[in-house]
């Protein structure tokens, strides 16, 4: 009888570990993750929809993507930790690649922190950081 509580143990100890996020999402917390956000346009100013977006960490070498929505707006959500403040990030998209430096206060722990960058296709534009009290409404 104890043999089998023990596999019953063991198993379910096994789908946890599988069950588990992987590399990079461990963005539950707002201490845990950094916000990059923005809208990619063309030539004329028309957004691009569905459109790849990359952000790179040096340092790792690990990659965050998303898509475009149909109004241009894209957010990445990247795993970066108090202590990763400073830490380069390069985003591409839309021909372009913008290096940016993850700024933010450690201390305002329960703040967003992240940066906007808005992309016209083959150029990167207005790339500033910022803190957020709430989630941007963009």
């Amino acid at each position: 009888m104890r043999t089998g509580k023990l596999w019953i143990w063991l198993a379910a100890f096994g789908l946890g570990v599988l069950a588990s996020p992987g590399p990079g999402e461990g963005t539950h917390e707002v201490d845990h993750r950094y916000l990059v956000i923005g809208y990619l346009q063309d030539e004329q100013g028309q957004p691009l929809r569905r459109a790849p977006v990359r952000a790179t960490r040096e340092r790792t070498g690990l990659s965050y993507e998303a898509a475009t929505e149909d109004n241009g707006f894209y957010l990445l959500v990247i795993h970066l930790h108090d202590d990763d403040v400073g830490d380069a990030l390069r985003v591409t998209a839309a021909g372009a690649t913008v290096r940016v430096e993850a700024r933010f206060a450690p201390w305002e722990g329960r703040r967003h922190r992240g940066t906007r960058i808005d992309f016209q296709r083959g150029k990167g534009r207005n790339a500033r950081s910022c803190s957020f009290r709430r989630w941007p409404t963009i």
